[in-house]
């Protein structure tokens, strides 16, 4: 098809040949095998010109669309192979997700323009299992809420733990403050779903004690509001207080061993990974706050 068409821009057998930097006499074999294949004359000849005949305008017409169809194919396999273009099916907890997925989303567009992230919210707990059942592509979650080693597994950050706390809480004019210490505050904290409601009561009795619990909020705005009207304390990674505007609210260091929040981002072992989920991965690291 590229040939016979070739040989009609050119208008001649000879300069086709030239330019295509094959012999007149394959490019002639190959335009009649053409002819073959459709049962009939594409060319006709009329003293020294060449013309088409009714079915080779057809035919002309057509494999130029085809020829263009199948370069914008090869085209747009190139680009989608080359990451530029996409969609990635991406799970992230709506706490993770406040904190971190403005600046995913803005690094990643910037260099990936054309590859759409669609988000998964979800509780921590359920994003290991859509991952598995391959709900998502990728998800970001607590490294500890692993159950598992059936994963990739891409690291993301490494946050420390610190105690929230009013600043008017007989506590909040210390420097370290230990867990065991707590054993008589009210707490608020995150409900069931959340890993975060897990790692607090675990630690907790890890020190002795089971917390006295007075609301739980999936929202971490309201858990620092609540905090701050209850003179309560809450367990929270360092970076929440980046996005705190209650000016009431203090941190202080728990004293001993820090407690970390791991957070990774995890795919499926052995899963074909679209060569968007390829770009993203590559680029984690400037993720990264």
């Amino acid at each position: 098809m590229k040939n016979f068409i070739k040989v009609v821009d050119q208008g001649s057998f000879t300069k086709a040949a030239e330019e295509m930097y094959v012999t007149q006499s394959s490019l002639s074999k190959s335009v009649k095998r053409l002819e073959i294949h459709f049962g009939s004359q594409l060319i006709v000849r009329i003293k020294n010109n060449l013309h088409l005949s009714d079915i080779g305008k057809i035919v002309y017409q057509q494999g130029r669309e085809i020829i263009n169809s199948v370069n914008d194919l090869n085209l747009s396999i190139n680009q989608t192979k080359n990451g530029e273009y996409g969609s990635i099916l991406l799970g992230i907890p709506q706490l993770i997700g406040t904190l971190f997925f403005p600046k995913i989303a803005k690094e990643f567009y910037e260099s990936h323009g054309n590859i759409k992230i669609e988000l998964i919210e979800n509780g921590a707990k359920k994003l290991e299992r859509i991952v598995t059942d391959g709900k998502v592509d990728i998800a970001l979650i607590v490294k500890t809420q692993l159950t598992k080693d059936n994963y990739d597994i891409y690291p993301f950050i490494e946050d420390e733990f610190y105690i929230f706390l009013n600043e008017d809480h007989p506590l909040a004019n210390r420097t370290e403050i230990s867990i065991s210490e707590l054993k008589n505050e009210k707490f608020i904290i995150f409900p069931e779903e959340f890993t975060l409601h897990d790692y607090i009561i675990n630690t907790c009795k890890a020190h002795g004690f089971f917390p006295n619990i007075l609301y739980k909020s999936s929202q971490w705005d309201l858990i620092l509001e609540l905090t701050a009207s209850h003179n309560a304390v809450t367990l929270l990674p360092k970076s929440i207080y980046t996005k705190n505007v209650n000016k009431r609210i203090k941190l202080i260091k728990i004293k001993g061993k820090p407690l970390l929040w791991s957070l990774v981002f995890i795919t499926l072992k052995d899963s074909y990974k679209s060569f968007a989920l390829q770009s993203f991965i590559k680029n984690i690291d400037s993720f990264k706050p």
